[in-house]
């Protein structure tokens, strides 16, 4: 299904599995260079190729020529382009999200790893937040954390602010028997039915994606299916193919 403006694309990764040809950008390349981890260097290289090669598929331009730049809070735009995107990792798993031309922010986390849950909710939940983590049962609380944290970073991810936008100053659905939403935003609680919310679990990752379009239809996308579609050997005479 093509991308339009009541729609989001998202695209999850997994890097480990595939060997993508080299296209990042000379800025890219050296980023690179200054990762220590070859892990790291890895899920870099092919999480950044993978961008390209998806935002490659909506532009109908060679990966290789794409050009973005970025905010002042280190968000990615395209220059004189209405589409918007955004890149989430964790681990061996990226996940590319894509919309026409609305603010989208995309979050991706490993439900396994150790987290102070009580700590960080503490110290960056809201009060109500914080307390429905406090009284989540013992065996959702794990769930009810990252159903949080991922939600909350993916709308700071999208509003392009960072850090500089505390995460208590707005309230999300946690609890796994709540609508996925934001509820309340400190300051402008009118425009919290303009975004539309979503969550989703793979595997051990939760994924949560935040766009600034009410009732937007997520739809999730196969990025092997994309790329079987492109012959490796002619990346610089890239084609897309819409399917």
């Amino acid at each position: 299904m093509k991308l339009n403006s009541t729609t989001a694309h998202i695209w999850p990764i997994d890097v480990t599995h595939m060997s993508l040809p080299n296209v990042l950008s000379a800025v890219e390349k050296e980023r690179l260079s200054s990762f220590y981890f070859t892990k790291d260097k890895i899920l870099f290289n092919q999480s950044h190729c993978a961008l390209r090669f998806v935002l490659s598929h909506y532009l109908s331009e060679s990966p290789v020529n794409i050009k973005y730049d970025f905010t002042a809070h280190g968000k990615p735009f395209l220059k004189n382009r209405s589409l918007q995107f955004n890149l989430s990792h964790s681990d061996k798993i990226a996940v590319i999200a894509v919309t026409a031309d609305a603010d989208i922010g995309v979050d991706i986390e490993n439900l396994i790893r150790d987290v102070e849950y009580d700590e960080l909710g503490n110290r960056f939940f809201s009060e109500a937040e914080y307390s429905k983590l406090c009284n989540a049962k013992p065996e959702e609380k794990r769930v009810t954390f990252f159903n949080c944290w991922t939600r909350k970073e993916a709308f700071i991810k999208a509003i392009g602010e960072g850090l500089s936008y505390p995460l208590n100053e707005f309230e999300v659905t946690m609890l796994p028997n709540e609508p996925i939403q934001i509820t309340h935003i400190q300051n402008d609680p009118e425009s919290t039915n303009q975004w539309t919310l979503a969550s989703k679990d793979l595997g051990q990752y939760k994924i949560a994606a935040a766009v600034k379009h009410q009732n937007c239809r997520i739809l999730y996308r196969d990025f092997n299916e994309l790329f079987t579609q492109y012959s490796i050997n002619r990346v610089n005479n890239f084609h897309t193919i819409s399917f």
